[in-house]
């Protein structure tokens, strides 16, 4: 297990997460990645105006001369390939095996019908309407597919790319992310697991048995941690082991 220190990329006036401890296993097949950081107050609801979840991301590169480490970018070493982001949230493990939604912050807050309810007639009331039961017509979000607006909370990481700064993208196919989020007496535990072949958009296959770019970036909900607003490293090398072991 290694320390890696953090950098915040937003000054701020409260004490902050000085760094995570990684550590790094591969059977052959599969990179496993555990990350530890200490945080006093687990951040695990979005429902709030001013509430912002806890986070961790892990960016990796497989080209020898890595791009920029903010997001990659389309200059310099490196230009053009794309880095592959895992991010894992703590509301979405929250809501592992199924999603929450503002019904269960606040229940019984409507007290009529209106025509996002699938089968409302007029007078019928709406208490207990879940987000399920809506039309997806008038929830564009999950109309259009967005993975964010996924409600089976089947997995708390996302499989993201990018090329660049304001070029982060889902992907479609290729390698899954798997995770799993834990916090006990003050301490995140997140394992982060993804084969080493890859495919599709925005692929990034790791070479067994060699060397890859890995950096990390930490969102403290309670700190107002949200979108750039957050701490992150540099490029760290990842050395993928004799054999893929």
């Amino acid at each position: 297990e290694r320390r890696v220190a953090l950098m915040p990329l937003w000054m701020r006036r409260t004490p902050r997460v000085q760094g995570v401890r990684v550590a790094a296993l591969v059977d052959g097949a599969r990179l496993s990645l555990r990350i530890r950081w200490e945080d006093p107050s687990p951040d695990r609801s979005t429902f709030g105006q001013t509430e912002f979840r806890d986070a961790v991301a892990v960016q990796v590169s497989a080209d020898p001369e890595p791009p920029l480490f903010a997001m990659g970018g389309a200059e310099g070493p490196g230009k053009g390939g794309a880095v592959s982001l895992w991010m894992w949230k703590a509301d979405r493990q929250a809501d592992a095996g199924g999603k929450a939604d503002l019904e269960d912050r606040f229940p019984d807050m409507a007290a009529d019908g209106w025509p996002a309810k699938q089968d409302a007639k007029e007078g019928t009331l709406v208490h207990g309407l879940p987000l399920g039961a809506h039309d997806p017509l008038y929830l564009s979000g999950r109309a259009a597919g967005n993975p964010v607006s996924d409600l089976s909370g089947a997995t708390a990481a996302e499989s993201l790319y990018a090329r660049g700064a304001g070029t982060v993208g889902f992907r479609e196919g290729g390698a899954v992310v798997e995770s799993r989020g834990e916090w006990k007496d003050g301490t995140w535990t997140v394992v982060l697991r993804r084969t080493l072949a890859d495919a599709g958009e925005g692929a990034v296959a790791l070479p067994a048995g060699g060397r890859a770019s890995i950096a990390f970036a930490l969102w403290n909900g309670s700190d107002g941690d949200r979108n750039g607003v957050k701490s992150a490293t540099i490029w760290h090398e990842l050395v993928l082991g004799e054999g893929g072991r």
